[in-house]
């Protein structure tokens, strides 16, 4: 059997005060696929297309993840748009929290082998005339150290030796400085602690929205049909207290549409 729908070219002709009512009645009968004459423009298409946007990527969100919590029916007398924004906002938070996370993570792994001290004391020392200095320098060069001055190794990896320089003046050694942390060891893990259980709080509320799927969904059909509703108003031409609507529908509809026209006194 041949698939292929024959489609028949129409313009429908009518008063502009009639036109929102016309293709709400267009909608409904679903034969018409209309041709835009002009560009469609207006505020209210950007917020809808903003809102279709929002309602998109907070269903990307709930179908993504895992399918347990789906739900069947759509919650009651929950508002959708808000729902995915709430719902969007705590993805920010969570994706912003995990990068922090990994970033101090990678802080701690570089600070671990330097061992638990205090950048403040370092300061106060300084402050003391004393002066603490933590250099990466290679093995082959620790015995070019000036005598008089104390250095303490604290791990060698990879051929370099990590040490802490002591001295009673500022000095400046030819060799690679580390700058210490802005927190201790100890801080920074107990700061990684509230983190960690922050985002599995975070992870949990996100769960909870998975219920809203089926609202989502409903919404942003909703608005989606108010879009081309729109656009296709927006679209029509106009002349002198006239507007058209230029489409296609398939060939029998044909009667049906004829009908139509003359009950609302459209030209067909």
């Amino acid at each position: 059997p041949n698939m292929i729908v024959p489609m028949k070219k129409l313009y429908l002709i009518m008063q502009e005060k009639d036109a929102s009512g016309a293709l709400e009645i267009l909608r409904e009968m679903g034969i018409v696929h209309v041709e835009n004459e002009k560009t469609p423009l207006g505020t209210h298409m950007d917020q809808l297309k903003e809102e279709i946007k929002l309602l998109e990527n907070a269903l990307a969100l709930t179908i993504r993840e895992d399918r347990e919590n789906r739900a069947m029916a759509p919650m009651k007398g929950a508002d959708a748009l808000q729902k995915a924004e709430e719902l969007l906002d705590l993805v920010l938070r969570k994706d912003k929290l995990s990068e922090q996370l990994s970033k101090r993570q990678s802080e701690i792994n570089f600070w671990k082998p330097w061992g638990s001290f205090d950048p403040r004391e370092i300061q106060e020392l300084a402050r003391r005339g004393l002066y603490v200095q933590l250099y990466e320098i290679p093995l082959n060069d620790l015995k070019k150290i000036e005598p008089q001055l104390v250095l303490e190794v604290i791990f060698v990896k990879s051929g370099l030796a990590r040490c802490a320089v002591v001295s009673s003046e500022k000095i400046n050694l030819p060799f690679s400085v580390v700058a210490p942390p802005a927190l201790s060891l100890k801080a920074m893990e107990s700061l990684q602690e509230e983190d960690l259980q922050q985002l599995s709080a975070l992870q949990k509320r996100i769960k909870e929205f998975y219920f809203y799927e089926q609202n989502f969904q409903e919404a942003l059909k909703e608005r989606k049909a108010r879009l081309r509703f729109q656009e296709a108003r927006e679209g029509m031409g106009a002349q002198e207290g006239l507007v058209y609507l230029k489409g296609f529908a398939p060939a029998e509809t044909t009667e049906a549409l004829r009908r139509k026209a003359q009950e609302n006194q459209w030209g067909l």
